[in-house]
């Protein structure tokens, strides 16, 4: 009798860093179709536990999501390594991590 099957799914490690004051987008291409799918991304303030929301912008018709680091975003993620994370809930309501790593903001350079 063979012991049973332990599967587990851990986010693929992605870090991000951002200069301060500028804005950008993080294309995501998928191999599937997104349909139904709802995605959800955000950073966790270092020293505060502070959640702010990064937007992600889907386009099912070509199976990518944007990750949107708008001025919003920007203003709210002060300098310094913050932690980041990305996942989606299916049409049956499983939620599945997807990315997360160290969210950077820097300064720009002199």
């Amino acid at each position: 009798m063979s012991a049973p099957l332990n599967l587990r799914q851990d986010p693929a490690p992605v870090n991000i860093v951002t200069t301060k004051g500028f804005t950008r987008i993080i294309p995501v291409v998928w191999n599937f179709s997104i349909t139904g799918y709802t995605f959800q991304a955000s950073i966790i303030l270092a020293g505060t536990g502070t959640v702010v929301s990064l937007p992600v912008i889907l386009n099912t018709s070509t199976n990518h999501s944007d990750l949107n680091i708008n001025t919003a975003t920007d203003a709210a993620v002060p300098i310094g390594t913050h932690q980041w994370f990305l996942q989606w809930t299916d049409a049956a309501g499983n939620i599945r991590p997807l990315m997360s790593g160290a969210y950077s903001s820097v300064a720009l350079p002199a």
